[in-house]
C-alpha cells in the first residue's frame, strides 16, 4: 500500500498531500490503474428519463461543470460524467467541515446522505481538503462518475448493501 501512495500524483499543497495520504490509509479505499482514488457520492434520481445520459443529480445544489457544460442547482450526472469546479472555489480550510466544494467520501459517509450511491474516481491532484471533523469525506475540484445505481440496486452494481466489493463485475474496462 505504501508503494501505491508514493506512486500517486501529488496534490498541489503539502497540507493537502498529508491529509490525503492519512485519509487513504484510514479508509482502505481502492486506487484504479490510473492512480485515481475510488470513492463514493450520494445522488438522487433526476427528472430526466431513465435512459438519459445523466439520469442522476447531486443531493445538494451548487455550481459546477459537467463534461465542460455549466450547471447551477442540483448537478446532473451519469456514468462517465466528469464533474468539476474551479479549484479556487473549493474551500481548502480543513477546519471547515461542511463548506464549498464537491464532496466525495467513504461508503459509510456517502450512504448517510441517501440510498443511491455512485462510485467516483478522483485524481489525487484534484483533492483540495480533508475536513478535520468529518474524517470520512474529501472536498475535491473534479471527479468522474464510474458506476451509478439501477432501479433494483441502489448501491453501485459491484458492491453489496454494506459497500463491500461484490467481485467479478467489470466497470469501464476495469475488472473489480
Amino acid at each position: 500500500r505504501a508503494n501505491v501512495l508514493e506512486a500517486l500524483p501529488q496534490p498541489p499543497s503539502r497540507h493537502s498531500r498529508e491529509q490525503l495520504f492519512a485519509w487513504l490509509e484510514r479508509q482502505h479505499l481502492a486506487v484504479d490503474p490510473e492512480g485515481r482514488i475510488l470513492a463514493f457520492k450520494a445522488v438522487r434520481r433526476s427528472d430526466a428519463a431513465e435512459d438519459a445520459p445523466r439520469p442522476f443529480e447531486s443531493i445538494h445544489a451548487g455550481n459546477a461543470f459537467v463534461d465542460g457544460e455549466a450547471f447551477e442547482g442540483n448537478i446532473p450526472q451519469g456514468v462517465g460524467s466528469v464533474v468539476s469546479m474551479d479549484r479556487r472555489e473549493v474551500d481548502d480550510d480543513f477546519s471547515q467541515d461542511c463548506s464549498y466544494g464537491l464532496h466525495v467520501g467513504s461508503y459509510s459517509y456517502a450512504s448517510g446522505f441517501g440510498p443511491n450511491l455512485t462510485e467516483v474516481a478522483v485524481a489525487p491532484e484534484d483533492v483540495v481538503s480533508v475536513p478535520r471533523y468529518a474524517p470520512n469525506t474529501l472536498r475535491v475540484a473534479t471527479y468522474e462518475a464510474l458506476a451509478v445505481p439501477d432501479a433494483e440496486t441502489p448501491h453501485p452494481p459491484h458492491r453489496d448493501a454494506e459497500g463491500h466489493r461484490a467481485g467479478g463485475v467489470e466497470r469501464r474496462g476495469v475488472k473489480l
